[in-house]
């Protein structure tokens, strides 16, 4: 079995905004404060946790992520926060690396 986890995982700490789940992506609200990503985003990262108003973005290094619409192609591809906790193919956005692609789940393995 072949595993990416952990490859580059690079986090911060941000005051994250009420009504963000962990696994999600965010957006910079405000200074050092993170956000849940509206559909379209340029997200900043996944929030891995949270607890008393703070939490940890991963802001590059392996990720699996939820994503909506068409399947990301495998590759170097521009992904945006999709609205609803995850990720959909865009003309803007960040660049990623998609790496695998389970259809029957809707996640997708990427590298930030």
């Amino acid at each position: 079995m072949i595993s990416n986890k952990g490859f580059n995982e690079k986090s911060i700490t941000l005051y994250i905004e009420e009504g963000v789940t962990a696994g999600e992506p965010v957006t910079i609200s405000a200074a050092n404060t993170a956000k849940a990503s509206a559909a379209g985003d340029n997200f900043a990262g996944i929030l891995i946790n949270q607890r008393n108003g703070c939490g940890a973005v991963q802001v590059e290094g392996y990720a699996s992520v939820n994503y909506s619409g068409t399947a990301p192609a495998l590759g170097r591809i521009t992904v945006c926060a999709n609205g609803s906790g995850g990720i959909k193919t865009g003309s803007t956005g960040r660049t990623v690396l998609v790496l695998k692609v389970d259809e029957e789940n809707s996640t997708a393995e990427i590298i930030m």
